[in-house]
């Protein structure tokens, strides 16, 4: 199978950027004097603002792709994430064009144009988090990116297992999300913060159960996991040596 080149896929990701906020200073002069920045709960406008902060809102999608092209040159821990290059990318792909997604939906309802904005978005959250947890397993212990909770980050077993968990809980938030994207607005938000704070306490209650579980086995750091898993090796095959 060819090796995706991430380069040239980051390169088209900033030209989106750069495209969508060109597209917006073009338009700039068509947008009322108040344009909507939020919606509650039941999917109406809350809260209105002047139309310079529709540049603000375009200048976001390419603000968080230089975010992420930034962040494995300052992390501690930056030569971790050539193993999980793959997450990553992926990662920062669905996030940069769903954003460049809503924020064309969110203009075109400022210029006039009918959209339920809570079922595109809620949809979109589905599919990034279905696009996460499935290569959260893959994440290594940094200090950006993947479930960072404190017992994960002091013990790269428990990261592991951290990390899975957390990508089970993804994808099933991301297939409930998908058909609930269209039920009414009024069930939709609390569908997602009851699964998103359910889903968060369950994380963090499993990282410190395996952290427990580490310091009873006696993992203390990547050095101690390996070590122990070469003595389990040499036991096994010792104890196959006398069988035969």
């Amino acid at each position: 199978m060819r090796k995706i080149k991430w380069k040239y896929i980051n390169w088209m990701l900033l030209f989106l950027c750069i495209a969508s906020f060109t597209a917006h200073l073009i338009l700039y002069p068509k947008f009322p004097d108040q344009v909507p920045v939020h919606w509650g709960i039941d999917g109406e406008v809350d809260r209105y603002s002047s139309k310079t902060s529709v540049l603000f809102l375009a200048a976001l999608p390419l603000f968080i792709c230089i975010l992420f092209y930034l962040i494995p040159m300052i992390d501690p821990r930056r030569k971790n994430y050539r193993y999980h290059t793959k997450a990553y990318h992926v990662c920062l792909s669905l996030t940069v064009l769903l954003l460049i997604v809503f924020n064309w939906v969110s203009s075109l309802i400022a210029l006039g144009y009918q959209f339920d904005i809570s079922q595109i978005i809620i949809f979109g959250i589905g599919i990034l988090f279905i696009g996460l947890g499935n290569y959260m397993p893959q994440i290594r212990p940094n200090y950006y990116f993947g479930v960072r909770t404190p017992w994960a980050i002091e013990n790269p077993w428990v990261w592991k297992k951290t990390q899975r968990m957390g990508g089970i809980l993804f994808l099933i938030m991301g297939v409930v999300l998908l058909p609930f994207s269209f039920l009414p607005d009024s069930v939709l938000f609390p569908v997602l913060m009851g699964m998103l704070f359910g889903s968060m306490a369950l994380v963090y209650l499993y990282s410190y159960l395996m952290f427990l579980k580490a310091q009873k086995m006696g993992y203390f750091g990547q050095n101690d996991i390996e070590s122990k898993e070469l003595k389990e090796s040499e036991e096994s095959k010792c104890h196959q040596d006398k069988e035969e």
